[in-house]
């Protein structure tokens, strides 16, 4: 179960773990306790005085300041010593001499959290020589200070890999807090997410209704703010992603691909890139949704961005229960061929961003579309089982007829509203409304129940028919029996 640190490329891999036991962010900050951190190459001095830095410099992290090891591989100089310059805990400056012979490990006096440039001061007596290295007991890039029963982890100026894309490997944390600081170049990542990896984060209060709970708040900071990423993924669809109750902010994207599910949580990274994912009851901050290509998105709320939604290219899929608020554009779509449907979408902009120039020209659509439910009853509340709706649109084209159940109740209906097209070869948008729409309710012996009405919105309906008149003949002419409390008569002059 290693987890390893490369000093040169700055980077933490985990692998291995299992799913009863799963890698933390506890694991991470003990195995930098556990490490060790070269501060000074290993390297041969001979007679006279070598002023020398170190190649890297002292990074106490949590620990504030550090005894320094000296491993001597090497001496035949009983004399020859070691000078070394630096500042403790309170910035003081505290300096030390240590004695390079015989061969061994020797440590510091002073914990040190700095060693002064120039600080160290080699001394070799004439014709001898002596070979050291200078180590810390720990890699210094990961913090962890505690509140109550909450953690806090800082990664300091280091990227991690989650996975090696062969091992399997395991990682699982809950309620914990996780700040990034790197200085990273365009497209780097402060975390990564490999082949053969189930990640989570949080866990999972309502299978059924899809919600999260316990889940941790993880932030980037880069001061370069230059298209870098809080995660990549560099995994496929042996990656699993779980978040459960989570909120991402800082850095300026997050991409998942594959297998992510994602329930409760928040993003303020002005970019979440998502493939094949199942998100519910997500919001975002200044941040649009970036590419979805499948999977099942809904009940995600997303305030203050440029737009809200873009994709690239041919695909077709849909968002259901989408809310927009602040955001200048709906959607922003480039050389999109496939189909769009925004299934109960409440906005307050239905404006889209085209892209005019080859070969972002777009022919796809984006359908706004809601859902009807209906339930039949009589004038008494009971369910009406067995009539017959039907639904129209503005030229009479027929949407859907069927006929309620036991419950008095029809099938859920999806009902396209509107559907928006490029309007090539500009920008603009060519908008196809398919409102009003005519509602037709039947049912033998209950009066006809017709409606037109504009359909722009989530529809929930329960509609009473009224039973049939009865009339009688009487020598041929008619005979009305009517009852002026019944409801059907209402608009009838009872004699």
């Amino acid at each position: 179960m290693p987890i390893t640190y490369d000093p040169a490329a700055n980077i933490i891999t985990v692998t291995g773990f299992t799913e009863e036991a799963p890698c933390t962010f506890d694991d991470l900050y003990d195995a930098d306790k556990a490490g060790t951190l070269e501060l000074l190459p290993s390297e041969t001095y001979f007679e006279g005085v070598t002023r020398k830095s170190l190649t890297t410099q002292v990074r106490p992290a949590d620990s504030k300041a550090l005894k320094l090891n000296i491993l001597i591989t090497a001496s035949n100089d009983i004399d020859a010593n070691l000078l070394i310059v630096g500042k403790n805990l309170a910035g003081e400056s505290i300096s030390e001499f240590i004695t390079l012979y015989p061969v061994g490990t020797k440590v510091t006096t002073y914990y040190y959290s700095s060693v002064d440039t120039d600080g160290l001061s080699i001394s070799v007596s004439a014709g001898k020589s002596v070979t050291f290295s200078i180590t810390q007991s720990r890699w210094g890039v990961v913090w962890r200070t505690e509140a109550g029963n909450k953690k806090q982890y800082y990664f300091d100026d280091v990227r991690v890999h989650f996975g090696d894309d062969v091992t399997p490997t395991y990682f699982k944390d809950t309620n914990v807090q996780v700040t990034f600081h790197s200085t990273l170049t365009r497209w780097n990542k402060n975390f990564y997410l490999h082949k053969n990896l189930t990640f989570q984060l949080g866990e999972v209060y309502d299978e059924t209704n899809k919600r999260g709970t316990d889940g941790c708040q993880i932030y980037a900071y880069n001061p370069n703010d230059n298209l870098t990423a809080l995660c990549g993924w560099l995994g496929d669809s042996t990656t699993i992603v779980k978040l459960y109750g989570c909120h991402f902010g800082g850095g300026r994207f997050v991409e998942f691909k594959g297998n992510a599910v994602i329930w409760d949580c928040t993003f303020q990274t002005n970019w979440l890139n998502v493939d094949t994912p199942d998100i519910n009851n997500v919001t975002l901050i200044e941040t649009f949704l970036e590419q979805a290509t499948g999977g099942i998105i809904s009940d995600i709320f997303i305030f203050g961005a440029n737009y809200g939604y873009h994709k690239r290219w041919a695909a077709t899929f849909s968002i259901v229960d989408l809310k927009i608020r602040n955001c200048t554009y709906i959607a922003y779509l480039e050389g999109f061929d496939g189909t769009l449907s925004l299934i109960d979408a409440d906005s307050d902009t239905w404006a889209i961003k085209w892209r005019a120039d080859p070969p972002y020209e777009s022919y796809g659509s984006v359908d706004r579309k809601y859902t009807m439910n209906l339930k039949v009853l009589d004038k008494d509340g009971n369910p009406v089982e067995g009539a017959t709706v039907t639904l129209c649109d503005k030229d009479g084209t027929q949407i859907f007829s069927t006929t309620t159940d036991i419950n008095g109740e029809i099938p859920e209906q999806t009902v396209l509203y509107a559907r928006y097209k490029q309007d090539h070869p500009s920008v603009g948008t060519i908008a196809t409304i398919y409102s009003p729409h005519k509602l037709e309710v039947k049912k033998a012996g209950y009066q006809d129940y017709q409606i037109t009405f504009t359909l722009d919105n989530k529809i929930d309906w329960k509609i009473k028919l009224a039973k049939a008149v009865s009339v009688f003949l009487s020598f041929g002419r008619p005979v009305v029996n009517l009852k002026k409390t019944d409801p059907e008569n209402k608009n009838v002059m009872v004699l």
